[in-house]
């Protein structure tokens, strides 16, 4: 994601912070001057034997249920105040207005009463207002005011509640650095390792002191238990203080000091990434970030790319150049997901998205093989197996050592198993290596890492930020993108964190894994560009009507439905993800499915496709089921 800037202040990083906390000052700024609106809605039968009240809007929720025996009840209240009332009488079985319709009756405090139908502009000097049901039964909602009200002046502000939700979701992306890139420029002078910790500790230090006033951001203006407000609604006793959720402020309480502090210590945050953004490392300086896995991964790295470079220049002449240069396009994208990992737990980070992708390159490289029996141009068993093995990241059994025993006789060890978390590290001896020198090699790397100061940086009580910080410079060093390289693009990167389902995260993870097979199939020619761009369309569509979403969900195999479903659906299944971690060789769709939706794709588009149709499906009426891919060239 290329990161959002405010020409005006030049920030980068915490624009959204900064936009969501002024906005918020805003709200609570003009709070007074916002003209204040209440919904209630009140649920009973025409002769009310249980009645409850809902009320919304500028104060928030409030939600109230009462038995109600008496010929006359007095169990709900509304406040004293100046406000634009909207008052529904609804029946409790389908929530459709009652009826017959109660009638409404207005009582002042000067004996003025009137009759009003569904809006009321409220004063302090309504006394009450009564609902009359067909059966002369009264529901009477007096009007509450505290004592000393003009000590106790109340600002509604449950308007402030998105602005500052979105400073909390801000935050949450920048503490993750999610889709920021830190990539230094071609002009950027060369750091040593203590200017850079410097700066990563106060970084560290900086954030530390953000976090709490964030979190406490969700609680701020809210009502708590023993607040005076419920009184405003009648008896307290009545209140479902579980399910309400007020937002309301006194005249005293009314400050923005504490959202103007985050303001700054943002502004500081900015100033910080953009002076660690202008560093750069030399791998000498981070050599002690070497494990063993990590150079063979590099080594892996540069022969790709240096067979890239032999490849490009005659890819377009020979059809088996071209298929090796996909396939090493995909390894190097495997290869840089499987850096992210090792450097992500380096540095104490959630490898799940590198996780994902390298997962998702190895499912892919399955699908290229699969699809040799449509595609002219072949994979073959050698380069598929050679490329897989690179991948893996199972290939080193040992990852790292990561603690010692040194009074222990023989030498114990803790090890780091690669692919595994840190709870399944155990202890071992010299002995249980395949060799001395293997042991041998992973000490030293220990010792080194253990005596640097990188090491003590990283062991230190960093915020997760200045570890995101610290893996994408270190990555930096190596030329590793820190997003990916062409198959997920930063522009396709952007589109699948835009995916979010706040509610639903297995949902956003299963629609991010779509987006990115789908942008790799049709690079792979696996899919065409049409039918992408029709199951991109009918993924990110919430209105995508129910045909749509079983007819997308059938072009794929029945491996890959699943996690096809919960990303359309958000109906989660325990084997959505099953097919990463399968060894089954497979293109990922169902052929004559994915035929049968080309083919109705192309007749609903007008003149040219129809004739593209016309022209290249007649010669060979009998392949068009099974060989999409020779009857029709790409839309």
């Amino acid at each position: 994601m290329t990161p959002v800037c405010d020409t005006a202040d030049g920030l980068f990083y915490t624009y959204a912070i900064r936009t969501a906390v002024q906005r918020a000052i805003a709200c609570e700024h003009t709070a007074n001057q916002t003209p204040k609106v209440l919904h209630a809605c009140v649920w009973s039968d025409p002769q009310p034997t249980q009645i409850s009240m809902q009320v919304s809007g500028g104060m928030g929720l409030l939600k109230m249920k009462q038995k109600c025996n008496d010929a006359h009840s007095e169990v709900f209240g509304l406040p004293s105040d100046n406000y634009l009332l909207n008052l529904q009488i609804l029946s409790p079985t389908d929530s459709l207005p009652l009826q017959p319709q109660p009638t409404l009756q207005c009582i002042t405090h000067r004996g003025a009463d009137f009759s009003f139908t569904g809006n009321l502009q409220v004063d302090r000097n309504v006394k009450a207002i009564q609902i009359r049901f067909n059966d002369n039964t009264i529901l009477t909602l007096d009007t509450y005011a505290l004592d000393d009200s003009e000590n106790h002046h109340l600002f509604w502000l449950n308007d402030t509640c998105k602005p500052l939700a979105a400073v909390q979701e801000a935050y949450a992306n920048l503490k993750r650095l999610d889709g920021f890139a830190l990539q230094s420029g071609m002009d950027a002078m060369p750091a040593s390792w203590s200017s850079l910790s410097v700066k990563l500790k106060e970084l560290s230090s900086l954030m530390h002191e953000l976090e709490p006033r964030v979190d406490s951001l969700s609680e701020r203006n809210r009502v708590t238990a023993d607040c005076p407000v419920f009184q405003l609604f009648g008896d307290t006793r009545n209140i479902d203080r579980d399910a309400s959720h007020m937002c309301v402020a006194f005249k005293h309480q009314m400050s923005t000091a504490d959202l103007t502090r985050i303001k700054a210590l943002t502004d500081r945050v900015e100033s910080h990434l953009l002076t660690v953004r202008n560093m750069t490392l030399s791998c000498k300086t981070i050599d002690c970030f070497r494990t063993p896995i990590i150079n063979a991964l590099l080594q892996s790295r540069a022969s790709t790319i240096k067979n890239i470079s032999s490849t490009c220049a005659t890819r377009e002449s020979s059809k088996a150049n071209r298929m090796q240069t996909r396939v090493n396009y995909l390894l190097l994208t495997g290869i840089d997901a499987n850096l992210r990992r090792h450097v992500g737990q380096l540095c104490h980070l959630d490898s799940m998205e590198a996780d994902i992708d390298l997962q998702l390159c190895q499912y892919q490289l399955r699908q290229l093989y699969a699809n040799n029996t449509n595609n002219a141009m072949q994979l073959s068993k050698t380069l598929y197996d050679q490329s897989m093995a690179q991948m893996r990241s199972d290939v080193y059994k040992v990852q790292a050592i990561v603690d010692t025993q040194p009074d222990s006789d023989p030498l114990l060890v803790k090890v780091r198993w690669a692919g595994y978390e840190p709870d399944a590290d155990t202890w071992q001896t010299a002995e249980d290596f395949a060799s001395h020198k293997d042991f041998e090699m992973f000490l030293t790397a220990y010792e080194q890492r253990h005596n640097s100061d990188s090491s003590k940086m990283i062991h230190a009580n960093l915020h997760i930020l200045t570890r995101s910080v610290l893996a994408q410079k270190i990555l930096e060093s190596w030329r590793v993108a820190p997003v990916s390289n062409y198959i997920y693009s930063r522009q396709r990167a952007s589109m699948c964190t835009n995916t979010v389902h706040a509610n639903n995260p297995e949902q956003a993870k299963a629609k991010s894994v779509v987006q990115k097979i789908l942008h790799a199939d049709v690079r792979h020619r696996i899919i065409t560009p049409m039918l992408q761009q029709w199951l991109l369309k009918t993924l990110m569509l919430p209105t995508a009507s129910a045909d749509d979403i079983s007819t997308a969900i059938g072009v794929f195999s029945t491996n890959l439905q699943p996690c096809v479903r919960l990303a359309m659906t958000g109906q989660a299944t325990p084997d959505a993800f099953e097919f990463l971690h399968s060894s089954q060789i497979d293109t990922g769709y169902n052929d004559k499915s994915k035929t049968d939706l080309l083919i109705k794709l192309m007749m609903n588009q007008k003149g040219r496709s129809i004739q593209c149709v016309r022209t290249s499906m007649l010669p060979v009426k009998c392949n068009t089921v099974t060989a999409p891919e020779h009857c029709v060239d790409y839309i």
